[in-house]
């Protein structure tokens, strides 16, 4: 939905565009004319594949959440969308990490890049403890239940999205 915001005592006009709803109203606010969009590059590359949209007058492009798109496999979509932006642009990625995917990004897109960060690239979590466990695959659902259901914080990670929301459940 586009919503009229006020920056700098302007009136910017800003929509997101994102998959899983109705395509509809984001075209609606496109033609209307948007100042401001967020977006996720699967709807951005359908939108413009339909002729909805261009990004040849982009002039700030702002990449969050990088690591979690190299994770769903989101990179290569990011790209060809970067690749359309106007190369003159401003360019800013965000990234809890940066790993060899998102190094790649900002390597092509980014001029004089600046990196801002927390911890040491080498720093090691003395507080985390890590464990590796060989199971029989019938027995891996049984076992996967009982670990993240104990007490305390527990990190799980899946190779699909499908497999989290499975995993969930």
């Amino acid at each position: 939905e586009t919503v009229d915001m006020v920056t700098a005592g302007s009136n910017l006009r800003a929509t997101t565009i994102h998959g899983g709803v109705a395509q509809g109203p984001q075209v609606a606010a496109l033609r209307r004319g948007v100042d401001v969009c967020g977006a996720t590059p699967g709807r951005l590359e359908d939108l413009i594949g339909q002729g909805h949209l261009s990004l040849d007058s982009v002039e700030i492009t702002i990449i969050d959440e990088a690591d979690h798109m190299a994770d769903l496999g989101y990179l290569p979509a990011v790209r060809r969308l970067l690749d359309r932006t106007p190369p003159g642009g401003q360019r800013l990625l965000f990234s809890a990490t940066m790993d060899r995917d998102v190094d790649v990004v900002v390597r092509r897109y980014l001029n004089d890049p600046v990196s801002h960060s927390v911890d040491p690239v080498d720093g090691a979590v003395s507080t985390q403890e890590h464990h590796l466990l060989t199971v029989d695959t019938r027995d891996k659902a049984a076992i996967t239940h009982e670990l993240l259901s104990g007490d305390g914080r527990t990190l799980a990670f899946t190779r699909t999205k499908h497999a989290a929301k499975k995993l969930a459940r």
